[in-house]
């Protein structure tokens, strides 16, 4: 831990003379330099400095969409300033460190989903049950991610019956009309057919029977089913 230090300095006359610092600047010069070593940049403001939406994008390395989105959603506060935003200089720095350190876990995942998916795994095979269906963001995140080849998604028409009659009656129609029919032509061998919807399997809940039996008949890993809606 840095305690003592200074800085050496050369006059014109050539005399070489050390100016102390005290221990909070040189551990500030420190972490400057260490900044600048791994970025090639640094910025220096006073903590209460007025910074600009415009150059807190800059320093974050966001759309400034993005830094008006997380003003609106109290992200990181700021002030009015007659009809501009301004944010505090302490606040942008202390969301650039949140950023950096959830950009490099996400790298970090990334990196290890990539050499698992490469060297270990094999994409499995899931059955997705009305529950699961019924949720509309949930429906597209798990499907994008089929779409994606990080799992074969399978369900059956009596899941889609159940996930209709799960719905608000107004959503119903378009759903039948127009979801269902869209996620079967992208996934055009996803539907499971030919199975005995009536047989019980284990100690599986009478009312999964179908659900069970569609992953046994496809030889799915399992099905995806949180709690209902």
């Amino acid at each position: 831990m840095l305690e003592r230090g200074g800085l050496y300095l050369t006059k014109a006359d050539g005399e070489k003379v050390m100016a102390e610092m005290p221990a909070s600047l040189l551990r500030a010069m420190q972490s400057l330099l260490a900044a600048v070593a791994e970025s090639g940049t640094a910025f220096i403001f006073k903590p209460e400095d007025g910074v600009s939406p415009e150059r807190a994008a800059e320093l974050l390395g966001v759309s400034r969409p993005i830094v008006y989105q997380r003003m609106d959603t109290g992200k990181i506060p700021f002030r009015q300033v007659g009809t501009h935003r301004r944010l505090r200089a302490a606040d942008v720095a202390r969301l650039k460190q949140f950023e950096d350190r959830r950009r490099s876990f996400a790298a970090a995942l990334s990196a290890d989903t990539e050499d698992l998916e490469e060297n270990f795994a094999q994409p499995g095979r899931s059955v997705l049950d009305a529950n699961v269906l019924y949720a509309n963001h949930l429906r597209n995140l798990l499907l994008q991610l089929a779409q994606n080849d990080v799992f074969d998604a399978r369900w059956s028409e009596r899941i889609e019956q159940e996930w209709l009659g799960a719905t608000e009656p107004r959503t119903r129609e378009p759903i039948a009309t127009r979801t269902i029919p869209l996620i079967r032509r992208w996934f055009a061998d996803a539907l499971v057919a030919g199975f005995d919807a009536e047989c019980v399997i284990g100690a599986t809940n009478s009312n999964d029977g179908h659900v069970a039996f569609a992953a046994a008949a496809k030889d799915v890993e399992g099905p995806a089913a949180p709690d209902g809606p």
